[in-house]
């Protein structure tokens, strides 16, 4: 049974997570929900937690935003979610956490030489397909996100700023296709209360990590947001394994 305390708790903890390193709060909230729901439930929660979590972040940081590249990279989100819709795959629980936490590894494997940035436009197109092939797979993107990020020239608030847009595209394309494409499993419909909970629970965790943000300087937002999703990624790659082999 789902506890309004815990969840507006982990839902506000996440969103000021996100608020100020603009990644790691939705895959530690991924993970939480899958724990108490099954997978399409989880990914609809999340779908829209998210999405009023990124989309205020649009709003506080909208004169941040790059805005060159946003269309690029939805029209690499269209042709990454029609691949989707045309094989409505569903990810089990172990296949989740697996790409959860592999998502950061292969994303610091890439060498720096490649010199991958959104700011390039047949790469916003690429990172379009690619985010919104892991959003739909994992319910979250930003390690992949974040590489076309930082090897570019933006400043932490245009970062944050761009990818609370394209974030916000993925999770309702996510909304949209585990609410309307794929079937359900059977699960009982969430209680109606959960939502506006969540939304609201997500507008105050963003506020919080808004003003966050401004006490944090380059050089340390980049290394404790890498450490951080490190971490994040290794407790979830050992609980996908742990599944998996059941």
């Amino acid at each position: 049974m789902l506890s309004a305390f815990a969840l507006a708790a982990a839902v506000i903890a996440t969103s000021t997570l996100s608020g100020v390193f603009g990644m790691g709060g939705g895959m530690i909230l991924m993970g939480v929900y899958a724990t108490l729901l099954p997978v399409r439930d989880a990914m609809v929660l999340h779908g829209v937690t998210q999405l009023a979590s990124n989309g205020f972040r649009c709003w506080l940081l909208r004169r941040h935003i790059h805005t060159p590249v946003l269309a690029w990279y939805g029209l690499g989100a269209a042709a990454g979610v029609t691949i989707f819709i045309a094989f409505r795959f569903v990810p089990d629980k172990a296949t989740l956490y697996v790409a959860l936490g592999a998502l950061p590894l292969v994303a610091a494997a890439l060498p720096r030489s490649i010199g991958l940035s959104i700011e390039v436009r047949p790469l916003a197109v690429t990172c379009g397909a690619v985010v919104t092939a892991a959003q739909l797979s994992a319910g979250v993107s930003g390690p992949l996100l974040d590489i076309f990020f930082v090897r570019g020239t933006l400043d932490r608030r245009q970062v944050i700023g761009t990818k609370a847009v394209t974030q916000t595209l993925g999770h309702l394309l996510k909304l949209l296709y585990f609410g309307l494409v794929v079937t359900g499993d059977g699960a009982r419909p969430l209680p109606v209360w959960v939502y506006p909970l969540v939304i609201a629970s997500a507008i105050v965790g963003t506020r919080a990590g808004r003003a966050l943000l401004g006490v944090l300087g380059e050089h340390r937002f980049r290394v404790t947001s890498r450490a951080l999703v490190g971490a994040i990624a290794a407790v979830y790659l050992v609980r996908g394994i742990s599944l998996g082999v059941r």
